[in-house]
């Protein structure tokens, strides 16, 4: 009986040591990765070339990109964008989808578009829009597609 007694206490410990060696995982089924980032390198990868970034640029009085900036001014006309793509990869079809968000008494009004093709030589493309009356204050976006999937959006915003 004293030995019955000294196996069931083994096993339990046995048990109790494998049940906390589980490192701290949850095996909850609604468990969403904790790493938004890491969720979008996975989808980088599998899908090849991507926009690393998206910036805009205030135009240096030439008609060409000057300083960086976060928001623009209505004065700013016109409005340069750059995107960063990951890879020089000739061929890759990058698309820029200009939208008044909440601007100008509009809302969610596609202002333009336009697709650039890259060659082996460049991964960035650039995309440079004017108004011909300057640009109403509110809110903006600009969406960039990489192959027909969008790959990198930025909000801003126009103010005076």
């Amino acid at each position: 009986m004293k030995n019955l007694s000294a196996i069931l206490a083994l096993m339990i410990l046995l048990f109790a040591g494998l049940a906390c060696s589980d490192s701290g995982r949850s095996f909850a089924s609604n468990e969403k990765p904790a790493d938004e980032n890491a969720r979008r390198e996975e989808k980088h990868e599998a899908s090849g070339v991507y926009i690393e970034w998206l910036k805009l640029y205030r135009d240096d009085g030439s008609g060409d990109e000057g300083e960086e900036v976060e928001a623009f001014k209505t004065t700013d006309n016109p409005q340069h964008f750059i995107a960063q793509l990951s890879e020089f990869e000739g061929g890759t079809k990058v698309k820029f989808v200009f939208t008044a968000v909440n601007a100008g008494g509009e809302k969610n009004y596609k202002i333009a578009e336009k697709e650039i093709e890259t060659n082996s030589f460049t991964n960035r493309a650039v995309f440079t829009f004017k108004m011909p009356k300057g640009f109403p204050t509110g809110e903006y976006r600009l969406d960039a597609y990489i192959n027909g999937k969008v790959s990198k959006t930025v909000n801003y915003k126009i103010q005076k």
